[in-house]
């Protein structure tokens, strides 16, 4: 009996590291896939605007969808140290260009400009807010929340497509 109570207290023990660690290490996941997958200026524009709109809701410091980035930009760099608000806007001006211009701008200094534009969002905020993303990212539970959102309409869109191919064939 013991050693039962002890494997049920190792068990809850694990799960609840996992559910500490899991959150973070997701989203360090999704953050390198999302770089590895971007093959061209205008997908790496792209996918540093979304990782800052991500760190965003991290720190607690919403948006809305609908914001335009130079808005966004504006509204955020408000008190922000000077590096981190020229890396805002440099972030803010390559999205505008790969999603309206001909031409994107080019890339190389992204990852350097989502950086200093991260350390200088979260220096405008509380300690306790920079934990809480690192240890239990927004984003990430948002999307899990999204993606279980789904579940009922994929099971729905499942189960039709079987009735009509079962009903097609008889």
């Amino acid at each position: 009996l013991g050693a039962g109570w002890a494997t049920v207290g190792i068990a809850f023990g694990a799960a609840g590291v996992f559910v500490f660690v899991a959150p973070s290490v997701v989203r360090v996941g999704a953050r390198r896939w999302r770089w590895l997958r971007a093959g061209d200026d205008a997908h790496r524009a792209h996918v540093a605007w979304r990782e800052f709109r991500d760190d965003l809701h991290d720190l607690g410091l919403g948006y809305a969808p609908s914001e335009p980035p130079r808005t966004l930009a504006d509204r955020v760099t408000a008190g922000l140290p000077e590096p981190a608000r020229e890396a805002v806007r440099r972030l803010a001006l390559a999205e505008e260009r790969a999603s309206y211009a001909a031409r994107p701008s080019g890339s190389a200094n992204l990852k350097r400009d989502l950086a200093a534009a991260r350390r200088g969002v979260a220096s405008s905020v509380r300690r306790s807010s920079r934990r809480r993303a690192r240890i239990f990212p927004v984003s990430v539970l948002t999307a899990v929340a999204d993606g279980a959102a789904r579940i009922p309409d994929r099971v729905a869109g499942l189960v039709a497509r079987r009735w009509s191919e079962r009903k097609s064939m008889s």
